[in-house]
């Protein structure tokens, strides 16, 4: 006789499917993303995964890959605030910074890394990284400071010579006096009150011509009218 024992295993199977359908499509979207994903083991810190955008944002082919730890991609200058990064993203599980990447051909490109911990049943976990490449928005930042920084230097260079233009104007011994179209003072020197007898503020404002001669006030207004009108 034959005994048979028939077990229904539809619920197993459709999970099975399910896992493997869901696992082809996060591979599609990682090997398809933008943005470079890589997976490093967690103690070597070796890359054991990378997809093409990775590759392609370092200039490297498939077969070319470099079987280097993850520091060594670093640049040097770069290196100990990003292992110091990696131990405090290790103990969080998780964490971002920049850096400089190096590529293929020895230069070397900004990018802006998150990292998480992947934790996996009974096996050491791993690390998962995300790397956009930022190298334009770090040109702009640099000029941007160099520009801030320049401009910073010419406003203190122009405060220096006004500075200084005022000391001499300040310390002339002639009257010196600026005025608008209106004919109206703006500026006026110390000199004014050790020559004239008058403080600042009793002649800011008012009309250059209240302070000429009534002999020569005419002659002096159409002077006056003359400068402005050239």
């Amino acid at each position: 006789a034959i005994l048979l024992v028939t077990r229904d295993m539809s619920d197993k199977k459709q999970a099975a499917l399910a896992f493997i359908h869901s696992e082809e499509n996060y591979r599609l979207i990682v090997n398809n993303a933008y943005d470079g994903i890589s997976i490093t083991d967690s103690v070597t810190f070796m890359v054991i995964y990378h997809n093409p955008a990775l590759q392609q944002m370092l200039g490297y082919d498939p077969d070319t890959w470099p079987q280097k730890g993850l520091l060594e991609f670093i640049h040097p200058d770069d290196r100990c605030l990003v292992a110091e990064t990696l131990q405090e993203g290790i103990k969080k599980g998780e964490g971002s910074l920049q850096c400089r990447l190096e590529k293929s051909d020895g230069s070397f490109i900004w990018a802006e890394v998150t990292g998480r911990l992947i934790n996996q049943n009974g096996k050491k976990p791993q690390l998962l990284f995300i790397s956009r490449d930022i190298s334009e928005r770090k040109q702009a930042e640099t000029i941007l400071i160099k520009s801030a920084a320049q401009l910073r230097h010419n406003q203190q260079e122009l405060k220096q010579q006004l500075d200084y233009l005022n000391y001499l104007i300040n310390n002339m011994h002639e009257v010196f006096v600026t005025y608008n179209l209106e004919k109206n003072i703006t500026l006026v020197n110390g000199a004014a009150h050790k020559h004239l007898g008058y403080k600042r503020e009793e002649i800011i404002g008012r009309s250059v011509t209240d302070f000429i001669a009534g002999s020569h006030k005419s002659h002096a207004s159409a002077l006056i009218r003359d400068r402005l009108e050239k």
